[in-house]
């Protein structure tokens, strides 16, 4: 269609990947994976248990609800866009960090039980080793689009460990909800102010997973020689990413904005 948008298209089975990648990342910002070899039944899978989830009662959810950053986000508890949607964003989330076993922050994420939503967790754990490699593989590949090696995000800290937050998201329909005095979007224009963010869809609009990719929080993030010099010098100055992060986290408990759900029923469905 003429004028619609075009996305760049990376595909991994390529041998040399460099200046289309740098092109993609400088022009657009975003692409397309293709051949990323993670496998369609696991993608599958993924979805239909974060569908099941999503389907549980308020109730349920909210045996989960979000703290240390894991677990659940009810309707309206963020805000991305205060101008857009200034009663809080119309989605639904669930944040999970790391699997226990490779955690080096013990064990945070919060799970419905195996009765309720058999094999997701494994599930999900799964997932979420296969997208951490593939985020170091990518990066591996923009590191050589930036002319340094391509274990010099591993070289300066990045992933020791990295900071990867796995967050399956749910979107309803317009009619699905009380959208209270106003039409809001499902979510707020924002930019996602972190390393790099792997997203997922199955093709159907209002379910989607996406891993946010980010460096360990202690990495000191600075701009690249291969970037700077005398003329032009460093924009920014190193900042350390907990600090960076932390500047740009907004939480905010859940607003009431659909006048038919009390919070007595939000937190016993």
């Amino acid at each position: 269609m003429e004028g619609a948008l075009q996305v760049p298209i990376i595909d991994l089975s390529s041998i040399d990947l460099s200046d289309s990648l740098k092109k993609a990342c400088i022009e657009n910002g975003y692409f397309y994976l293709i051949n990323h070899e993670v496998e369609g039944d696991l993608i599958r899978r993924v979805f239909d248990g974060s569908r099941g989830f999503f389907d549980l009662s308020i109730g349920e959810k909210m045996k989960v609800l979000r703290k240390n950053h894991r677990g659940y986000t009810p309707f309206y508890d963020e805000k991305l866009d205060l101008v857009d949607n200034p009663k809080g964003d119309p989605k639904e989330s669930i944040y999970f960090g790391a699997p226990e076993d490779i955690s080096p922050y013990g064990n945070l994420n919060q799970w419905p039980t195996e009765e309720i939503l058999p094999c997701w967790r494994s599930t999900m754990e799964e997932y979420y080793r296969v997208i951490l490699n593939l985020g170091k593989r990518v990066l591996s590949l923009i590191a050589l689009a930036l002319n340094v090696n391509e274990d010099f995000f591993e070289k300066v800290g990045a992933f020791n460990p990295p900071g990867a937050l796995l967050r399956p998201m749910h979107y309803p329909v317009a009619d699905e909800i009380n959208y209270c005095d106003q039409y809001m979007h499902g979510c707020g224009a924002h930019t996602d102010y972190g390393m790099i963010t792997i997203l997922i869809t199955d093709g159907v609009p209002g379910l989607q997973v996406a891993m946010f990719f980010d460096p360990s929080p202690d990495c000191v993030v600075e701009c690249l020689k291969s970037c700077c010099s005398e003329s032009p010098p460093p924009r920014f100055p190193p900042v350390r990413v907990a600090d960076y992060l932390k500047e740009h986290y907004i939480w905010l408990p859940v607003n009431m904005c659909n006048k038919n759900i009390t919070e007595e029923e939000m937190r016993t469905g």
